[in-house]
């Protein structure tokens, strides 16, 4: 009989990424540098295009950064549960940046700021099958990435704490 603990472990990656590129809100902030970007109008083609481009379920964005955009990459922690042989999700780690030329919004907040805003409303005590437990927020941290492209942003943790 083959086992295979980590059979799902693209498949959750994946869902993470899908459900931050399909959120409204969330995509009038990654789809262009506007300071008014409530206003922007943003197709579901557009949306689906954030995936791999400006949203990443890995630790790093491909290519390299030559334009003014927002990006998200995350990078996952599993552990097995205390009993029984189940691998899920344990500590979820995003890294949110932008580049500094379209930090500022015309709303009295940083884009990187806004842009955690929603990862939290759709993460921050959130249950999933998925994820197997409650995510709630551990920590926060600013960040620069220095790549000389002027780029700064935030490290945010989730902790699952139901699967411990």
């Amino acid at each position: 009989m083959e086992k295979n603990n980590f059979k799902s472990l693209s498949k959750n990656k994946i869902n993470f990424m899908q459900l931050l590129a399909l959120d409204d809100d969330l995509a009038k902030l990654m789809v262009n540098g506007n300071k008014n970007y409530k206003d922007n109008v943003v197709t579901e083609a557009q949306k689906y295009g954030l995936m791999y481009t400006q949203i990443y379920p890995f630790p790093k964005t491909t290519g390299t950064l030559t334009e003014s955009k927002s990006y998200i990459t995350m990078a996952f922690r599993y552990k097995r549960a205390t009993s029984g042989n189940t691998f899920k999700v344990a500590f979820i780690t995003f890294h949110i940046f932008c580049n500094e030329k379209i930090v500022q919004t015309s709303y009295m907040e940083n884009r990187q700021d806004a842009i955690l805003q929603c990862v939290d409303r759709l993460l921050n005590e959130s249950r999933s099958k998925e994820w197997l437990g409650k995510l709630a927020f551990d920590t926060m941290e600013d960040e620069i990435i220095d790549n000389g492209n002027g780029y700064v942003g935030i490290r945010v943790t989730y902790k699952n704490t139901e699967f411990q």
